[in-house]
């Protein structure tokens, strides 16, 4: 067991990338790319409790529902972030960027879209990959 804090590196058919000691650990690293199975334990989040803020993990009653949106393209200038989220914001009602710091390097996220159910972002995902994204993918919004 391992945990995944990320997804990426966002190649098609692939659902993550483990770290080379993540995949060591799970004797994994010499095969490269291995089928696998993810288990969602939750969502972390910040809770007082006793006066102090601590990390407590909530799993929700269901991961279809929530707060969804497609992510098609991801960038380390701004520019070209800022430049792609103005031509979709023509074409779709919400277009955003979502800023990720890495420690070492930024990325800025582009995103449309706002959906409740997971399905419908999914479904939104394969017809923006059938037109001009082809890896466009359903992510679960920041909060």
């Amino acid at each position: 067991m391992v945990r995944i804090n990320d997804r990426g590196p966002f190649v098609r058919g692939r659902i993550i990338d483990l770290t080379l000691t993540a995949a060591s650990e799970l004797g994994m690293a010499e095969d490269g790319v291995v089928p696998v199975q993810i288990e969602a334990l939750g969502y972390a989040r910040k809770k007082r409790q006793a006066g102090k803020l601590v990390r407590v993990y909530e799993k929700p009653a269901s991961y279809e529902l929530g707060d969804f949106a497609i992510q098609v393209g991801a960038f380390t200038e701004r520019e070209n972030a800022l430049r792609l989220r103005a031509s979709l914001s023509r074409k779709y009602r919400k277009a955003t960027i979502k800023v990720f710091d890495q420690g070492s390097q930024r990325f800025y996220r582009v995103r449309v879209g706002q959906y409740s159910r997971l399905n419908e972002a999914e479904a939104a995902a394969e017809r923006l990959q059938e037109k001009d994204f082809p890896n466009a993918f359903a992510v679960a919004s920041d909060r």
